[in-house]
Parts: C-alpha cells; structure tokens; sequence
C-alpha cells in the first residue's frame, strides 16, 4: 500500500539496460483517498527526446513526470547525474569564424585549434598562412626538404598558405633540395604575398635554370598582390618585365637590373595588369632610372603610390615622379640617408598625400624650401590633403634642445593654410631611446603648437610619436624575414 500522493519505485524490466526499456509506475487514488493498483507504461527509450538517464513523459492517465532509468547494478548514481542535462545547439561556423579572427597572438590560436574540429580549421588557416623557406638548418626557418615532407603528409596545409617568404639557394644547393622547392611552388595556389631574397648578393646567373622556370610558372599561376625582391643582382630585362606585371604592389630592395640600350628599344607593351604602388628601397635606385626611361612608361601610366629614396635615384621632373605626374595620389619621399639632395618636382595634380622622411638635423629651411614647397603649392597639388613629416630616430644626447627651424615652421604654416585644399599637417618624431622620450616628445608638441599657432588654432596640425622597426623596411609591404 502507498500513501496518499506518494509514488512508488520505478521497476526496471530484467535486461533493460541492453534493450532500453523502462517500467513506469504511479498509484492512482481511490475511493477515501486509497490507492488503487499501479497503472503501468513501457517507454521506448529511443523514442524519448530526453539527456541520458531521464525521461519526461505525459499521459492522460499520468501526470508529468520525470522518470530516472536505472542505471547497471553496478553503479551508483551521483546527484550531478540525477539532474536534467540539456545540448547547447552548435554555434554557427560564420560566428566561430569571427572569433577566431579576432585572436591577435599565436598561444590564444594554437588553444583555440584544440577546442574542437569546428575550432580547428579556422585556427589552422591564420597560424599556417605564413610560410618562410630556407636552404639551412636550425634555428632558422624549415628547410626546402622538411617543408616539402609536410605538405606531402598534409597536403590541406598548402591551401591555408597566404603568404610566401622564399630564400633562393645559391649555386651550391644540392639536387634534392632544389626538387622540394620546386614541389613546394607547384603546390601553393593562394599565396597573395609574396618575398623572393637571395641570401646574400645572389646573381641571377647563379639561380639553377629549373627553378627559375618553377617560379616564373608559380608567379604566373597565383594571384599575387605584392611581390617583393630583394638581395637579387643582375636580373634580366626581360625576368624584369614580368615581374612588372606580376602584382599591383611591388618593391625592391638591394636589387639590380641589367639593362642594355638594345634589350630597351625590344621592350614590349604591358600585356597584362601594371604596377599600382612601387617601393624602391635602398639599392633599388637603378630601378628607379631604369623606370622613368620612355621605353618603360606603359608600366608605370598607372602608377598610384611611390615610395622612393630621391638622394639615390632621379625622382624629379626628369625622372620617375615626372612620367607618373598624372596619376600619383600618394607620394613617400625617404631622405635618411646621410646626402640632402634638392630635388625639382613636377606638379601632381592628383596628389593628396605627401610623406616625407628625414633626418632631424636635416630639418633646414632652405633645403625645405627648395624641395617640398612647389609641391604644396595649390597649383602644382591643388587635391594635397595629408602632409607627414617623419624624423629618423633622433639621439637627443646629440641636441641640447629639441629645436625645429623657425622659418622652416613658419613657411609651411603659411603655405599649408593658404591653400585651398585645407591639408593637415602630422610631425613624426622617433626617439633613439625610451629614457625620457615623454619628456622629449611633450616639449615636441608645446614647440609645434608655438611655432605653427595658425594650423594649431585652426586643428589641422597632430604630432605623434612612432617606434621605428629596424630591420624592417619602412613602408615595405612584408618585413624582411630572411
């Protein structure tokens, strides 16, 4: 007999927990308030939409209940298990996708690669999207034969690679070093960005033949959207030319062409897209002349973003910026080198913006004067809208004080307010060294804001401090990782 409202223990059917079937019995009230006998149901577990070890039933002949199963003979049930547990539905792989993006250092993804497979792939393409190459060992990247046997062993590796940094053997690679290679270029396809080095001066004569077919193949093959070459002497005109259509951002550094009158005059016209922005660092001023020849000009009529190193190369009217005048909108003038050397601009039309880099003891008037006021005149740049002006790393144990010139201050307060375009101007200071560099820059500021009072008053004139990156060219599109 039960008592009123009470319920008796389930009873579990002999070899229940093989078949899944479950005994449920309730008492029924009688007369008086009296229990009848137990009505009972058998529930197929399968059925049952319910976390393991429970069910939620309801019956016209049974009020709602929650029925524990028995568990094996064996086993005791703990309170965690004796309580409902419910699925949280996946999260949706667009949203997982956001997150995983959102993690900036390297211990946070490879953590996140290991919560689960809907994890995985994601983490995997952003810490494998870089791959740098080398013909040596530890500790410097993989070589050309270990990185081959991994892409081999997980060929989905060569899909998540966006970014390609190639150390070019020298003349004494040995054969099976130079077949991985190969195998590597002929399995990457989405590489977007890319950095072809030889690791020291490399002549071009000295690249083995197969691989500079293996490469010329890859480059043609991918879609690249910068290419950057560097440590590379002697590069064919014609190697040269392709190159100029390989991608709409390219730079070279420490990089030589041979070029001769004869080879110029057979130079074809541009078969495909041409450059858009073009970095020429140091040991590119060759290329920078080779670039403003006639021969040349269909390779750079749409020509946006120059950066260059005007003390090295012709830049002028009579150089590069003079056969882009019509199209360049963003000029990088870097002048850190140890020689001012005046330069006579074309007018730019479609400048608006300029970015010129120097050494602070170099901020003279004249020099000022000479070289950069045409161009922030309202007829030779009517559209200039950004004016920055980037000091090298200043030593201030070489300067009692912080000082800029007073007339070169006062000029370009009144140019840059005369004219009709409304520039801003940003003063970029860099400090050799952390002690005291707040002190150094608050009296930078105090000073600009009293030697520019018109810009100052007017809110278009910034000052901010920058970390200069040695080792990395300014402005390049990769660092230079080799």
């Amino acid at each position: 007999m039960h008592s009123p409202g009470s319920a008796s223990r389930p009873r579990m059917f002999p070899g229940d927990n093989q078949c899944g079937l479950a005994a449920i019995t309730e008492p029924k009230a009688g007369p008086g308030g009296g229990c009848t006998a137990a009505s009972t149901a058998v529930v197929q577990l399968s059925t049952i939409n319910a976390s393991p070890g429970f069910c939620f039933i309801k019956n016209a002949e049974f009020k709602q209940c929650v029925v524990l199963l028995q568990p094996a003979s064996n086993q005791r049930v703990s309170k965690q298990d004796s309580e409902p547990k419910f699925t949280m539905p996946p999260i949706p792989q667009d949203l997982i996708k956001v997150i995983v993006s959102c993690l900036e250092d390297r211990e946070s993804l490879e953590a996140s690669s290991l919560v689960s497979s809907a994890f995985c792939e994601p983490s995997q393409r952003i810490l494998l999207s870089s791959l740098t190459l080398a013909d040596h060992h530890h500790p410097g990247p993989p070589t050309y034969v270990a990185a081959s046997t991994l892409l081999e062993e997980s060929p989905h590796i060569a899909s998540y690679i966006t970014r390609l940094c190639i150390e070019l053997p020298g003349p004494t690679a040995t054969p099976g070093a130079l077949q991985a290679l190969q195998q590597i270029l002929g399995k990457l396809e989405n590489v977007d960005s890319c950095i072809v080095a030889g690791e020291t001066r490399l002549k071009w004569k000295n690249i083995d033949g197969t691989l500079i077919l293996s490469l010329h193949n890859f480059i043609s093959r991918v879609s690249l959207q910068q290419l950057h070459v560097l440590r590379i002497d002697k590069i064919p005109l014609a190697v040269f030319v392709k190159l100029l259509e390989a991608a709409p951002l390219l730079a070279f550094s420490c990089t030589t062409v041979s070029a001769k009158e004869a080879d110029l005059s057979a130079v074809p016209a541009p078969q495909s897209r041409v450059p858009e922005r073009l970095i020429l660092e140091m040991g590119a001023h060759g290329i920078c002349d080779l670039l403003a020849r006639p021969e040349l000009a269909g390779f750079t009529a749409g020509l946006k973003d120059l950066k260059v190193m005007p003390h090295y190369a012709r830049i002028g009217s009579a150089g590069l910026a003079g056969s882009a005048a019509s199209t360049l909108t963003h000029l990088r003038l870097d002048f850190t080198g140890l020689v001012m050397r005046t330069i006579a601009m074309p007018p730019l039309p479609a400048l608006t913006s300029l970015d010129v880099s120097v050494l602070f003891g170099g901020n003279s008037e004249s020099w000022f004067r000479q070289s950069l006021s045409p161009m922030l005149s309202s007829t030779a740049s009517h559209a200039l809208a950004v004016v920055t002006i980037s000091f090298f790393p200043i030593v201030t144990q070489l300067y009692s004080v912080l000082n800029l010139h007073p007339g070169l201050t006062s000029m370009l307060d009144s140019l840059l307010m005369a004219h009709p375009g409304n520039p801003r101007i940003t003063w970029r200071p860099s400090f050799f060294s952390e002690r005291d560099s707040a002190v150094h820059f608050n009296r930078f500021v105090g000073m600009v804001q009293t030697r520019m009072p018109n810009m100052h008053g007017n809110g278009r004139c910034f000052v901010e401090e920058y970390k200069y990156q040695y080792g990395v060219g300014k402005g390049s599109p990769l660092p230079y990782a080799v």
